[in-house]
This record gives structure tokens, sequence and C-alpha cells, in this order.
């Protein structure tokens, strides 16, 4: 998992410089963060310079994003809310994780990501379990195992 901090919009950053980054990272992997970078792919009203290099480096890699288009962080000064925090991961990891927000800010102006794990395996029905003593090869495993008249018991409970 990679917590990221994105400089300003106004900052560049090379697109070559992410790739790298992302052909470093061991696979499967989460890329979590404040990107600094709207897209209306993920819930904002406009799309920035930042939000189309966040949105290339997605779609080059074959990566996913967790988002669920919810609002991320509040703009004090605007009073706006935003999509600028970001869950990115591996395309193996995404039937297992369900993205959300918290509705408290607490005392910060990004509101925090939570990442649920959902078990995505089908709920087969579960059967007692039943030992068909018949078919047992009784001779083979008294031959394979050192068994005593104190280990065997014929009661049965």
């Amino acid at each position: 998992m990679l917590l990221v901090s994105s400089p300003s919009p106004r900052v560049h950053i090379e697109q070559r410089h992410l790739d790298e980054l992302i052909r470093q990272l061991p696979s499967p992997f989460f890329l979590l963060g404040d990107f600094n970078g709207h897209n209306t792919l993920w819930g904002s009203t406009d799309t920035n310079p930042r939000g189309c290099q966040i949105e290339t480096l997605v779609e080059d890699h074959g990566l996913r994003l967790l988002n669920d288009n919810s609002y991320t962080h509040f703009h004090q000064a605007s009073q706006t809310f935003h999509t600028v925090d970001l869950a990115i991961c591996s395309p193996s990891l995404v039937p297992y994780w369900k993205f959300s927000t918290s509705t408290n800010l607490f005392n910060s102006d990004h509101f925090p990501i939570v990442l649920t794990y959902v078990k995505n395996d089908f709920p087969f029905p579960k059967r007692p379990v039943k030992y068909i003593f018949g078919k047992a090869d009784w001779p083979l495993l008294e031959s394979l195992c050192q068994l005593t008249p104190n280990m065997v018991s014929t009661k049965i409970q």
C-alpha cells in the first residue's frame, strides 16, 4: 500500500515519473491519497490537467479506481465539496474491497476514506459431515498406524 500526498495541481509532475512509480510497486497494490486531481470520472464537476494525468495513469497501467463518487474534500474558502482523494488499485483487488467515506471531517478538510474488505465468496449451504465407514480400508489403516486396543473404542456415543 502506498499513500500519496500530491503537490498542488499547479506543480507539474512528469507522466514518466508516475509510470516509473507504478512499475516499481509489487502487485497487487493500493495507491491511496490526495492526488489534487479533478475528473468527472470520479465525481468531480470538472476535469483539471492533474485529473487527466491520473486518468491516463489508470488507463495505461490497467488499474482500477475504487471511488464511488463520494466527496472526499471540503474546500473552506468556497464552501464546496470535491473528490481529490482517490483509492487506486490492481484489478485483482476490486472484488474484495468496498470504498466509502466517513461523514465526519474530524477537524480536517478531508473526509476519511474507508476501505472495507468484503469477502466475495458464494455462501454454499453447510451440511453436516457424514462419514461412510463401510467404504473405509480398515486393514490398510491398521497397517499404516500403530493402533493399540486402548486407542480404539467400539462404543458409539
